[in-house]
């Protein structure tokens, strides 16, 4: 009786443990599907981007803000190697955030491995050129910009921190109301490569939301950053179904350089179908505003047309 009571615990505690054991391969097979509607889920997304994201809508501007846990707007001032620059606002200050991204953005996405390829030029498209803001909206610093490019009749895509857009909200507003495409910069501007794949998606779906709430635009374009994108950010973007947006040509407004080695940047480094790389949101003294009305001109003068990336790419 005694041997017969034992065996039967054993059997039970076997029983559990083959449970537990087949939860336990359930959630890991989970894991890379169904987080995502989790991130979406925990973080109020517009839509269920994991389960859905073919029938997405296309009209997607991008909007991210660039400061973790501040509450303001956030100035994310990023240094060559993508560390953050102390001159800017620090996370958690509660002051606006200001993304300034690396110089030169990182060789990855080729598209091999069925990695997506982020997207940074395209030759083809003739005399065309994409100028990109990031880490905007700015309250002072994002109008002129604006103002400057109606001037020419350019268009231009504005990467936005979530924290900065919730911030500035009309500013979003007039620049998808004038032609300009918005897109998601994350909502506290992180380095996607150093996060889970949970807590990275809700960065995405952030931004996004708040975006979508201010003009009812979903964001169709992504860009890390910092331009960090390794092949697991660009499965994840695929995934939540954006492109990812990088660049070929990096002014470094954010380092503030001066205005005459910007247009030297841009006037040398610039050919058919580059993506330009600005910042609407510097901490400090900016000079991309007297760059670019020097350099709209005389592009213009040269036969280029600005175009928002979307459209060089043909992706409207």
């Amino acid at each position: 009786m005694k041997r017969r009571g034992r065996l039967r615990r054993l059997s039970v505690v076997a029983i559990v443990l083959t449970a537990v054991a087949a939860l336990s391969v359930g959630a890991a097979s989970r894991r890379d599907g169904g987080w995502i509607a989790e991130a979406s889920k925990r973080d109020g997304a517009v839509t269920s981007l994991a389960e859905n994201a073919d029938s997405a809508p296309d009209n997607a501007p991008d909007s991210a803000p660039d400061d973790s846990g501040s509450g303001g707007a956030i100035a994310d001032n990023a240094s060559s190697d993508g560390a953050p620059d102390s001159a800017s606002g620090d996370s958690g200050s509660g002051g606006a955030i200001a993304d300034n991204a690396p110089g030169g953005a990182p060789a990855v996405g080729s598209g091999g491995d069925n990695v997506p390829a982020a997207l940074r030029s395209n030759p083809a498209a003739g005399k065309k050129l994409a100028l990109t803001f990031d880490d905007g909206p700015h309250p002072t610093l994002t109008a002129p910009i604006l103002d400057l490019l109606a001037k020419y009749g350019a268009k231009a895509t504005f990467f936005v921190i979530g924290r900065n857009a919730e911030a500035y909200p009309e500013l979003v507003s007039r620049e998808l109301a004038e032609g300009h495409e918005v897109a998601n910069h994350t909502e506290t501007h992180p380095d996607l490569t150093r996060l889970d794949p949970l807590p990275a998606a809700g960065e995405i779906f952030a931004a996004q939301r708040t975006v979508f709430s201010i003009c009812g635009y979903r964001t169709r374009l992504l860009r890390p950053p910092g331009g960090a994108a390794n092949a697991d950010v660009l499965r994840l973007a695929a995934r939540l179904g954006y492109k990812v947006a990088l660049w070929s040509v990096d002014t470094r407004d954010w380092a503030h350089t001066p205005t005459e080695r910007i247009v030297q940047t841009v006037t040398d480094g610039a050919s058919d179908g580059d993506i330009i790389l600005f910042h609407d949101y510097i901490a400090g003294e900016a000079h991309t505003l007297d760059a670019l009305s020097v350099l709209l001109p005389r592009l213009c003068a040269e036969g280029y047309e600005f175009v928002t990336v979307p459209r060089l790419f043909g992706m409207e």
